[in-house]
């Protein structure tokens, strides 16, 4: 938590750090985690998701997309929002050199969805995974009491 107690958090401030956000909602406190904690913690418990790793830099993405060994990756700006790929926060590329230019564009600006409003959010991560054919998708939200 970046410098804030519960008691904060318990008094209407946002709490934060690097990956996780916290909020009081109607008496409760809520944590928002982005996309690649909540994948490690589902892939800890056994459930299959796509090779990949974050990324911080535009040359760290190019390196961890020729590790996954194939033709195309996608790039996913690890913001606390909805609405990414259309706010030009998701792109699928292929693996080249013209990757570095693609991670820079999403990294280090404010991704502006419905979400975020006009203020947006930065993007300081970017999720690097293989592509892999969509079936079907499915949103999860989970509340634990």
């Amino acid at each position: 938590m970046a410098h804030a107690s519960s008691r904060d958090v318990a008094h209407g401030h946002v709490a934060q750090d690097k990956y996780r956000t916290w909020k009081m909602i109607g008496g409760i406190v809520c944590m928002n985690l982005h996309e690649f904690l909540a994948k490690e913690l589902l892939a800890a418990k056994g459930v299959a998701i796509p090779r990949g790793s974050v990324c911080y830099d535009p040359l760290e993405a190019l390196i961890a997309a020729r590790k996954l060994k194939t033709d195309r990756v996608v790039l996913k700006a690890q913001v606390h929002s909805g609405g990414r790929g259309k706010a030009g926060g998701v792109a699928l590329v292929p693996v080249d050199d013209n990757i570095r230019v693609k991670a820079s564009e999403i990294l280090n600006r404010k991704l502006v969805t419905n979400q975020t409003g006009p203020q947006g959010k930065p993007v300081s991560a970017l999720l690097v995974e293989e592509v892999l054919p969509i079936d079907q998708e499915i949103y999860l939200g989970v509340v634990l009491d």
